[in-house]
């Protein structure tokens, strides 16, 4: 596998509204990638984006969603998002 190119999904308000962003997550997931020794391509860069598609480079697609919860213990607390991440690779 020469590499992989990383796309984030878009994200709901609920997700937003922790801080999150599509940039942030898709930059920790690069920067994690590159430490366990993986090539990453740059999309936004016209010269790789060329060569991604020469070399049918892989995506690892991300998406986070948020489903609402209750604060089981305590009322004063705010509601609980959970994060069911859902990670894919396809070919470019």
């Amino acid at each position: 596998m020469p590499g992989v190119y990383v796309l984030v999904g878009e994200l709901n308000d609920d997700v937003k509204g922790t801080g999150l962003t599509k940039e942030s997550i898709q930059t920790a997931l690069e920067q994690e990638l590159r430490r366990v020794g993986i090539h990453v391509y740059d999309w936004d860069d016209p010269k790789q984006k060329q060569e991604i598609d020469d070399k049918n480079v892989p995506m690892l697609y991300t998406n986070v969603n948020s489903v609402r919860g209750d604060a089981p213990f305590d009322d004063s607390m705010p509601p609980i998002l959970k994060y069911p991440v859902r990670r894919m690779f396809g070919q470019g």
